[in-house]
């Protein structure tokens, strides 16, 4: 059959061995050839245990034939403590390895890594058996020391074909004449070079390992039976076989190897008995020590619990809702073959059921599409980026995990010490040490001359009251299809106002509304409505980004505004990359067409002088109330969820300005956003160049407006100063974040920061877009060369906002 290593062998015995020794290796030749014959004399009456005992036997005799006389009577002691072949129930059953099995272990893995060809791999694999079973005289060792001796003799397999003719060498030296194979083809040596023979030598002696059946994931090609219950033997190809409960022709998922097909052919008989279950997500794994979910890995928490996740940082698991004790991870078992399958956001999630998103959820739209969303109402979706068609909303598999909810209450907050709670409460942070007594939460760190960063715990994920947030982006056909307000929405069943729903009167009439009451009756004809909600409840117009913006800017086409607002248009930059914008002017101008294909013209205002302030800025008050009150007529302040007055010559940065106004989407109030001078009673203060309203904000205004108007002395006022102190004295609340404007008329504009929103004032197009371009990422230009001492900027006296 061509055993080459054991010719090879008995080479090397015949230079360096006594007479004796070379007897020894005659008589088990003999012996070999008689358990052959035996062997297929016996084919048509012996059971099938016989044959696998003969097998057995067989096979031993052969190692013995390339073992030293030591090695040969250490495996003879072996053999006879085994009379009987063990079935495959038996097989199942493993002893811990002792500290002589690990040494001979450790010193095949050494002698491995100096063999050069895959036949001495297999040599050195059934060397490493032999010496167990003979140290032991018991069962064969467990198979993760069988798979630390297979990867030691991988690791020396020849990785080029320039082995191949050496190999041939070897053999034709180490084989008698009379007994000398033909030589190979340089086909069939390249083919042998590339590991076609040699893994299936490398297989088998692995085999021999597994005490006959095959553990899982060893080859059964040989032994054609399995260990684990309920397991069959299917074959890949001709190299390769493995225990599976079952095996479907083609393409295996769970074959990390190569995508090749599998031919599936059943080798040998079922292991009797139930196929153990693996552990599902979210159960204890400490028995089973495996798990369902592909590419999982049983971790260990402590000594009472332990679960299946894809990954495991020693620390507090922001993933375990039960405590914050930390996890010690020790890898129980194995990891589930295959990998993680779950689908994307944007991904149709309809076959494999889960998402990758945290705390996402499949849900069902029809029978041919599904996608990952954090909640779903029956009906139509305005997040739908296709059709306004209904949902089922059909929940299909497991919801994906949220982090823990006393992350912001265990973990270190800001600048506190995290040495001890290892965790962070910011998303994107994680804890560094310092020492061992102190750590700093950051989003990142990098080792200094002084000072090494050393990472402990997890970093922390998005948390759970954003991810529940499940608006986006409406679909183009929001914008198209639904109603305005006071629009007969009885055949379009969506609204354009942010909060409003598309309410039934009667079979004739629907419109959009915040509320329904169905016990009042309509002034217009004395009767009550039916209030059938016809569709799912409006987020606004958010084209762009959520949550929805409308911004808009008062400006002077004659002076340098007109110039610098077109340039902005043609950059797409400013306001102009806002859900929805307008430019209002007291004089006809049109900026040009916007990326979104618009033609933005300016819309008209009475002519208003503008005076001095009490405070010796601008006192535009009565002009930017004209603004307001066309704004107000107009109404498109209703379809976005904050409405921004941005100055000319602010640089604003929408993205920026949504990921501050989010966690205040839907409440009463307005920013204040300087506070240069704290003991003052005035501070903080809306500074003009950025001011901020929410929607529930702006629709008080439109109804007590007159209020301010009339009751306030607002004639000396800049119209910041009147807007802050009219949306007081109508009862609109105040948030106070210093973030959204970096101002110089406040405490300085640094258009480097990353956490600004909007910077002022860049009066020039070219300091403008620097700035722009600074905010985004690209750095700023070098300082010009110095000039004369009379050169430079005059400031003259303006308002803040202007």
């Amino acid at each position: 059959e061509g055993h080459e290593p054991a010719k090879k062998h008995m080479r090397t015995a015949e230079k360096s061995s006594s007479t004796p020794t070379s007897n020894a290796v005659s008589k088990d030749e003999e012996a070999t050839a008689e358990a052959r014959e035996s062997k297929g004399s016996g084919r048509g009456s012996t059971s099938e245990k016989e044959k696998q005992g003969a097998g057995h036997e067989a096979s031993a005799l052969e190692k013995s034939a390339v073992l030293t006389e030591g090695e040969a009577k250490a495996e003879g002691a072996a053999k006879e403590s085994k009379q009987q072949p063990k079935n495959p129930a038996d097989a199942a059953k493993k002893r811990p390895a002792t500290s002589n099995e690990e040494a001979v272990l450790e010193d095949t893995k050494v002698a491995a890594t100096h063999d050069q060809n895959g036949d001495e791999m297999a040599l050195a694999l059934e060397k490493a058996a032999a010496k167990i079973e003979s140290e032991n005289a018991g069962p064969a060792p467990k198979r993760e020391e069988a798979k630390l001796e297979h990867e030691a003799a991988t690791e020396a397999a020849p990785t080029d074909k320039a082995a191949a003719p050496k190999h041939q060498e070897i053999v034709a030296e180490s084989t008698p004449e009379g007994e000398r194979a033909a030589p190979k083809s340089e086909e069939g040596a390249a083919r042998d070079a590339e590991g076609g023979r040699t893994g299936e030598k490398v297989a088998r002696a692995e085999e021999k390992l597994n005490d006959g059946c095959a553990a899982p994931g060893a080859s059964c090609l040989e032994s054609k039976c399995c260990q684990a219950p309920g397991h069959q033997c299917f074959t890949k190809d001709a190299w390769w076989g493995q225990c599976m409960e079952s095996c479907t022709p083609g393409p295996n998922v769970l074959d990390q190897s190569s995508p090749s097909p599998w031919e599936c052919k059943a080798l040998g008989p079922r292991t009797p008995g139930e196929s153990a279950s693996c552990s599902k997500d979210g159960e204890d794994c400490s028995k089973t020590q495996c798990c369902e979910s592909p590419g999982t890995q049983c971790f260990r928490k402590n000594a009472f619990w332990a679960t299946c996740r894809a990954e495991c940082t020693p620390g507090p698991n922001l993933f375990d809702e039960g405590s914050s004790e930390p996890w010690s991870c020790k890898e129980l078992g194995e990891r589930a073959p295959g990998k993680e399958a779950c689908s994307g956001d944007t991904e149709n999630c309809l076959d494999s059921k889960c998402c990758t998103g945290l705390g996402m959820q499949c849900y069902q739209k029809n029978k041919t599409f599904a996608v990952c969303k954090a909640s779903c109402e029956v009906g139509v979706d305005m997040g739908d980026p296709d059709d306004a068609k209904p949902w089922s909303c059909k929940q299909l598999g497991p919801r994906q995990k949220v982090p823990a909810s006393w992350i912001p209450n265990k973990c270190a907050n800001g600048p506190d010490n995290c040495a001890q709670s290892q965790c962070c409460a910011q998303q994107g942070f994680q804890c560094f040490l310092v020492n061992q007594y102190y750590g700093q939460c950051k989003p990142s760190c990098q080792d200094t001359q002084w000072q090494k960063c050393q990472p402990v715990g997890p970093k922390t994920p998005e948390l759970a009251g954003t991810i529940w947030n499940n608006k986006r982006t409406v679909g183009p056909w929001v914008v198209e299809k639904c109603s305005k307000k006071w629009e007969d929405c009885m055949h379009s069943k969506c609204c354009h106002e942010v909060g409003t729903t598309c309410f039934e009167k009667n079979d004739l009439w629907a419109t959009c509304e915040q509320s329904c009451n169905s016990t009042l009756k309509d002034p217009a004809d004395n009767k009550t409505w039916s209030c059938k909600a016809l569709g799912p409840k409006s987020w606004g117009l958010a084209t762009k980004g959520y949550p929805s913006l409308y911004c808009f800017s008062l400006y002077m086409p004659e002076h340098y505004e007109g110039p610098l607002l077109k340039s902005i248009l043609k950059k797409n930059a400013g306001i102009f990359a806002c859900d929805g914008y307008d430019v209002f002017s007291a004089t006809n101008d049109t900026l040009g067409e916007s990326a979104d294909g618009i033609t933005v013209k300016a819309v008209l205002i009475p002519k208003i002088s503008v005076g001095t302030s009490q405070d010796g800025t601008a006192g535009n008050a009565k002009l930017f109330m004209a603004v307001w009150d066309k704004i107000i007529a107009a109404g498109r302040f209703r379809y976005y969820d904050w409405t921004i007055k941005v100055d000319p010559d602010a640089v604003l940065l929408p993205w920026r300005l949504r990921d501050h106004m989010a966690p205040h989407v839907g409440e009463h109030v307005y920013v204040v956003n300087c506070n240069k001078f704290p003991s003052s009673p005035n501070f903080p203060m809306m500074y003009g160049a950025l001011e901020v309203f929410s929607q529930s904000a702006m629709l008080t205004y439109a109804e007590l407006s007159w209020k301010c108007g009339t009751e306030l002395p607002w004639k000396l006022w800049g119209e910041d100063y009147y807007m802050t102190h009219c949306m007081d004295y109508i009862g609109v609340g105040r948030i106070s974040d210093f973030g959204v404007l970096g101002d110089n008329m406040c405490v300085g504009a640094n258009c480097a920061d990353s956490s600004v929103a909007s910077f002022h004032p860049f009066k020039s197009e070219e300091s403008w877009h620097t700035c722009w371009e600074t905010a985004n990422g690209k750095p700023p230009p070098p300082p010009p060369a110095p000039q004369s001492s009379d050169a430079g900027w005059r400031r003259g006296v303006g308002s803040r906002g202007r």
